[in-house]
């Protein structure tokens, strides 16, 4: 009951705030140069924005035949629980929200300006279950004097659907411990190529704006001494080397404040943040050696934050389903901001959490001296979720 009240009033405004807004850049198709992919830098274009907002959850009525109200049209009046079992109907109530749409002018510099105002379209997207005695159901409140009038139970509790005249309870799931490092050794993490080990560390992150949202980021320890990350994005994997996420992560918070991007973190802060001071430690300053000369050898030239975001924006640009009106900097941006350690509130958070989580995989290494593997089936490591 709680769970779905919080639903009502703070998880539904949340998730729809979340959903990313959709663009669309008005180009002339006719013209060759409009239908290559890809960002031009000082191109200006006009873009159309659409999203949704005000979301509200009505309470459940039934509609009477105006010669039974006496008026013209319609007349709405409560729905009850009871009808809806003698009915065979769902208890439910409309879903409204507003379809909102503005077009804004891009300098091609990562500026744009409003072209016209908000234009505002509030639309029905049908019924949704609502649970019995919830703050959305037309018995909250009641007394039970007051449901034996409505000729229901007087006992009546609650914490149930309706759903074509039968009662319907919501089921506990056990997933793993939101925004929690575990060790975990998986024989087939070794098929996802010839470099990978059966060791990995998972966490499952949570978002921290209220939708109760997550995505699962796992470190892939290699035989190179190396990581790579992976996620889910659109119900796709994808592996992402460690060391271009983790200098794409060293540059977003100024990004995200609206400042330049900084040199970002320097081979020699690297080193020292895997290491943590430990020198006499061989095998992890050898794993932090090997993980700074193979970025060397494979992103050449990748040392600034704004150069590993614009790479990975580069190759996310149609997963991501931004117009060429974005950069691949900005995209970069968003692919980091909803799918890599999303949960902390500023990005220097997710990468501050990235390198103790490559630390992590350091524990599961074959060196006897350090394996630890936690157990991801642990009770300590999982909780309850709804579904």
């Amino acid at each position: 009951m709680e769970s779905f009240n919080y639903f009502l009033e703070t998880g539904l405004a949340a998730g729809v705030t979340d959903i990313p807004i959709y663009e669309v850049d008005m180009l002339d198709g006719s013209v060759p140069e409009n239908r290559k992919l890809g960002h031009v830098s000082g191109v200006s274009s006009d873009t159309i924005k659409i999203w949704v907002e005000n979301v509200k959850i009505a309470k459940p009525t039934k509609n009477q035949p105006s010669g039974i109200s006496g008026g013209r049209g319609t007349k709405s009046t409560n729905l009850l629980p009871r009808e809806c079992r003698e009915l065979g109907i769902m208890y439910g109530a409309p879903l409204m929200a507003d379809i909102c749409v503005q077009i804004v002018r891009r300098d091609g510099y990562g500026h744009e300006t409003p072209s016209g105002s908000i234009i505002r379209i509030n639309r029905n997207f049908g019924n949704m279950p609502i649970m019995v005695m919830s703050k959305a159901c037309n018995l909250h409140g009641k007394s039970p004097s007051d449901l034996i009038k409505v000729k229901e139970e007087q006992t009546e509790f609650g914490g149930y659907f309706i759903v074509s005249g039968i009662e319907r309870c919501v089921r506990l799931l056990q997933v793993p411990r939101s925004n929690h490092a575990t060790c975990i050794q998986r024989s087939n993490y070794k098929n996802r190529g010839k470099l990978y080990t059966d060791l990995g560390v998972a966490v499952r992150c949570q978002r921290k704006n209220g939708d109760m949202s997550t995505v699962t980021n796992t470190l892939h320890y290699l035989t190179t001494g190396g990581a790579t990350l992976k996620f889910v994005a659109r119900k796709q994997e994808f592996l992402l080397p460690l060391i271009l996420v983790i200098r794409a992560l060293s540059g977003c918070e100024d990004l995200q404040r609206g400042k330049e991007i900084g040199h970002g973190i320097t081979d020699e802060e690297l080193y020292h943040r895997i290491v943590q001071g430990d020198e006499d430690n061989t095998f992890v300053r050898a794993r932090a050696e090997l993980l700074l000369q193979g970025a060397r050898a494979e992103f050449n030239g990748m040392q600034t934050p704004e150069e590993c975001l614009a790479l990975i924006g580069n190759r996310f640009r149609i997963t991501s389903s931004k117009p060429n009106s974005t950069s691949d900097v900005e995209i970069g941006n968003y692919i980091i901001d909803r799918y890599v350690f999303f949960f902390g509130v500023m990005f220097m958070c997710s990468y501050g959490l990235a390198l103790p989580t490559y630390s992590h995989t350091h524990t599961l290494s074959p060196n006897p001296n350090y394996f630890h593997n936690t157990g991801m089936y642990s009770f300590t490591f999982q909780t309850m979720v709804t579904n």
